[in-house]
């Protein structure tokens, strides 16, 4: 678990540098990218802490077509990250 937990931060970093470059749009819950960003650098430092409870948080907003989808994230690595929230809660 501890190396999804790494491989997952690793992929989140490449996010928020993919959406700083390329996000553009609008979702339900966050009213730009910025915010958004600042919640999922939110959720990074508590999973460096330790803290997996934000894990539910970020399999909702990676999940196809929602949060990461509408700010125009990349889609193979938005797959990857669902793809290793979803064995982390398993």
């Amino acid at each position: 678990m501890e190396k999804d937990v790494k491989k997952l931060l690793a992929l989140l970093k490449e996010a928020v540098e993919n959406l700083r470059v390329n996000g553009e749009g609008y979702s339900d819950r966050f009213s730009n990218v910025e915010s958004f960003l600042s919640e999922i650098n939110i959720v990074m430092d508590s999973l460096n802490a330790g803290d997996l409870a934000g894990i539910r948080e970020l399999l909702l907003w990676f999940s196809p077509t929602n949060d990461w989808d509408d700010f125009d994230g990349d889609e193979e690595l938005g797959d990857q990250i669902f793809d290793i929230l979803l064995d982390l809660t398993e």
